[in-house]
């Protein structure tokens, strides 16, 4: 097995290992909880359904959608997706400001947990911001939502740079959890 794995864009052609990645990866976001397997089927979730005869899963959907709005890089070993990080870049505009980048997933698969594989992906997303902040604003913002409850999540990100805005926590709805910002900043 290769030592370090190789970062590069993710394509369509890669949308089902990342949802297998993303499922196994949500399941262990809050411990006790498996809520990938809660939320979705990943047969059902990641076809692409049938010009009238079926519509797309909600997986197939979600990843269309991301890879028409937000960068996405995966880490391969071997040939095997093990990990990926999505992202919105930060913007500046005269109405509306500047506003943060922000990390949207960034999961590991849970057979190469501690391999330092999203510390990688982290630093690779955060490099991309710093290399393209916009000369008006002299900034690189990344935000990014985390369980209160995934301990091993929070560590990454702040271990990463990122100092968590405390009182600034969302209650999500859909899973009855605490999700803490986390912001970095260059």
């Amino acid at each position: 097995m290769a030592d370090t794995p190789i970062l590069r864009a993710a394509t369509p052609s890669d949308m089902p290992a990342l949802a297998d990645t993303f499922i196994s990866g949500v399941n262990l976001s809050i411990p006790g909880r498996k809520l990938g397997e809660e939320f979705y089927a990943l047969e059902r979730d990641i076809a692409p359904g049938e010009p009238g005869v079926s519509d797309p899963g909600k997986l197939w959907t979600r990843f269309q959608e991301q890879f028409e709005k937000e960068h996405i890089w995966l880490a391969e070993t071997d040939g095997r997706v093990v990990g990926y990080i999505s992202w919105y870049d930060p913007t500046w505009s005269e109405e509306a400001g500047h506003k943060p980048g922000e990390i949207t997933y960034l999961f590991v698969h849970p057979s190469f947990h501690g391999r330092g594989i999203g510390k990688k992906l982290l630093s690779h997303a955060k490099q991309h911001v710093e290399a393209g902040v916009n000369d008006l604003t002299g900034e690189a913002l990344l935000e990014v939502r985390c369980f209160v409850k995934n301990p091993a999540g929070l560590k990454l990100y702040e271990r990463g740079g990122f100092v968590r805005k405390h009182g600034a926590d969302e209650f999500h709805e859909r899973v009855g959890e605490y999700l803490a910002l986390l912001v970095w900043s260059k």
